[in-house]
């Protein structure tokens, strides 16, 4: 994937994600296809931390 990272099964993208900082500044973009679900994250404290996030959001998400 030219941007990003992209995880595949069975020949189709399952997952494409996007980090990014400059300064103070972090974001992290994830789409899932198959859930048709994309989860933004954008802060000005930049605690790396995004990834920790954007898991807890799918975990409550995906909670029936």
């Amino acid at each position: 994937s030219p941007l990003g990272n992209c995880v595949f099964k069975d020949g189709e993208i399952e997952e494409h994600t996007h980090h990014g900082s400059m300064g103070n500044y972090e974001c992290l973009i994830r789409r899932f296809n198959k859930e048709d679900l994309t989860i933004v994250i954008l802060t000005n404290q930049k605690n790396q931390n995004v990834f920790e996030l954007s898991d807890l959001i799918i975990s409550i998400l995906s909670k029936d």
